[in-house]
């Protein structure tokens, strides 16, 4: 074994390209999110954080050149980390981990000093996170398939249970068989979550084992089996009691502050005037940390405090190249330095990220979200009102595969655009009154986003997209539930399908995802339970009277909107 494989280095102390990159922040598809891409951004957005568009007070430089050190320490120190990586890589065979892999598997059920086991097993964590993709892809199936089950034994007592009649034996054998049951990996998991950074560790090899999974979809089943039995393990960890809430302010110390602006994937932060503005007066951001992994968040929510709900993100995330505040400043945009607490009626949960990739498919944000209602009630009593303000991953994508279908055969698909739509699409366009020729040009102009500089084509386009976005949502269904992820997610809290919201994010990020909409799914406490329990029995959605006109007009049934109220 190479003497790279030394017991007293911490685990993660050198980490991989693979483990590393999915500790960054970056887009994300949906509020759940920065699960997608992405997550190369880090550098790009510490050199926009480090801009400030005014020109900075005295105490204003010294606060944000504090920053910017600590940035700088943690950027070297993380060249350092990747320089010693690329020389020590450069002395471990995959071999050798293999072996030592081996060797700590046959120490599974002996009698044998745990100073030894743990010795190890810190040897073989290192000496993986030196291993090269290729590499990796080759521990993960002999660890998946010699760590696996034994079949045959399991056989041998299954059968041997069937033919005793004895309660002891039964008993007996019954205890056997559900030793028997359990893969060796999750012995090896076990002993690598005791370890001092093992379950972070654990978390990132997750990472890897979907990504590497998902990327070599030729790959044995036996790594899917060997995912859900890690995502089984881990979930036990990060179980809702063990997992501490946070409120992060600017007084949070750097290092989180850092994070927070890093993992940020739903409204990326452009500079850290704007990151004071997310943590400071009417805003409330709460993470989920972990008592094992510190000073990370794990699950991330901004809040915005209102009188109302915003039909549009610019009136939370402004734009802080035009509307500057001083980083030394106590003052807030738009509002006052002081809360005032009579004012706070509404909250509004604009952003939820989940940081670690490998706590895909673990449900946090829904506790997450339980916790800081009772927080927020607690410090605001006459809050009432509780709605997020979410994107629509997905719905542009959807639509325009819409209109590819209408343009093959008008005939089988819905009717996208009515004849009075037809002949106003046909004067805007310069083109003649079919459905095809229009649906065709319409492709091109949402695919390329060219129909947001046409004033008169996004007041035609209201009406069509407002109503298939409200139909994507509540109608189009994968194995009965919500085919996009932020919808399914709010609506197995107990959320209602409230208000779509058009032209609410026109940004190039908005106009791609969803045509500039954006929805309030909105949470009436009392009804939330009875809600949650008959999306998840019945696939049944909640939505108010807005949402279910927008439908009906699909059928051409009503031609005019109307406000959300919703049916009791």
């Amino acid at each position: 074994m190479s003497t790279v494989l030394s017991p007293t280095l911490p685990i993660g102390s050198s980490r991989s390209p693979m483990s590393s990159m999915f500790n960054l922040a970056g887009e994300a598809d949906d509020d759940i999110g920065a699960l997608s891409a992405g997550f190369d951004r880090r550098r790009a957005l510490r050199r926009r954080l480090s801009t400030v568009f005014d020109t900075p007070s005295e105490n204003e430089t010294k606060q944000i050149e504090k920053l910017i050190t600590q940035t700088k320490h943690r950027d070297s120190i993380n060249e350092e980390s990747d320089d010693s990586f690329e020389e020590k890589s450069k002395g471990i065979k995959v071999q050798d981990v293999l072996t030592q892999l081996d060797k700590v598997i046959g120490f599974r059920g002996r009698n044998i000093s745990h100073i030894i086991v743990e010795n190890a097993v810190k040897e073989l964590c290192t000496a993986y996170d030196f291993l090269e993709e290729t590499e990796k892809l080759t521990f993960l199936n002999k660890l998946a398939l010699n760590g696996s089950v034994d079949h045959d034994s399991v056989k041998k007592l299954a059968k041997s249970l069937v033919e005793t009649s004895d309660e002891n034996s039964q008993l007996n054998i019954q205890e056997r068989l559900r030793i028997a049951l359990i893969p060796k990996y999750q012995w090896l998991f076990s002993q690598i979550g005791r370890l001092e950074g093992g379950v972070k560790f654990l978390v990132d090899f997750r990472t890897d084992l979907s990504e590497i999974s998902l990327k070599y979809s030729d790959t044995s089943l036996h790594l899917k089996t060997m995912n859900n039995s890690l995502r089984e393990k881990i979930e036990m960890w990060f179980a809702v009691g063990f997992l501490n809430l946070e409120r992060v302010t600017w007084n949070s110390s750097c290092d989180m502050l850092q994070k927070i602006s890093e993992y940020e994937a739903v409204h990326p932060m452009r500079n850290w005037t704007d990151l004071k503005r997310r943590v400071g007066s009417y805003r409330r951001c709460y993470v989920f940390t972990h008592g094992s992994m510190p000073g990370e968040p794990v699950v991330v929510l901004h809040t915005a405090l209102t009188d109302h709900i915003p039909s549009s993100i610019g009136y939370i995330v402004a734009n802080s190249r035009m509307r500057m505040m001083s980083v030394d400043s106590s003052s807030d945009l738009g509002c006052g330095s002081t809360e005032d607490a009579h004012t706070i009626t509404t909250a509004i949960f604009y952003s939820i990220t989940s940081t670690q990739k490998g706590l895909a498919g673990i449900e946090l944000g829904n506790y997450l979200i339980k916790r800081v209602v009772k927080e927020l009630q607690k410090e605001f009593p006459k809050i009432a009102v509780f709605s997020s303000l979410s994107p629509i991953p997905g719905f542009r994508n959807w639509f325009l595969g819409e209109l590819k279908a209408t343009q093959k055969n008008s005939s089988e698909g819905l009717n996208l655009i009515n004849q009075e739509e037809i002949k106003r699409f046909s004067t805007i366009l310069g083109c003649e009154a079919d459905e095809n020729e229009i649906c065709t040009r319409l492709h091109c102009l949402i695919a390329q986003n060219d129909w947001v500089e046409d004033e008169s084509l996004m007041e035609a386009l209201e009406n069509v997209l407002m109503r298939h976005c409200a139909r994507y949502l509540v109608l189009v269904k994968r194995r009965g539930f919500a085919l996009n992820s932020v919808a399914n997610f709010h609506l197995k809290n107990g959320a209602v399908v409230w208000r779509l919201n058009w032209k609410a994010n026109m940004k190039p990020r908005g106009v791609s995802e969803s045509c500039g909409i954006m929805v309030n799914y909105r949470y009436f406490l009392d009804d939330c339970e009875k809600n949650s329990q008959e999306y998840m029995e019945n696939q049944v959605m909640k939505s108010s009277d807005q949402v279910k006109h927008l439908i009906r007009m699909v059928s051409n049934e009503v031609s005019s909107p109307v406000s959300p109220k919703m049916i009791v």
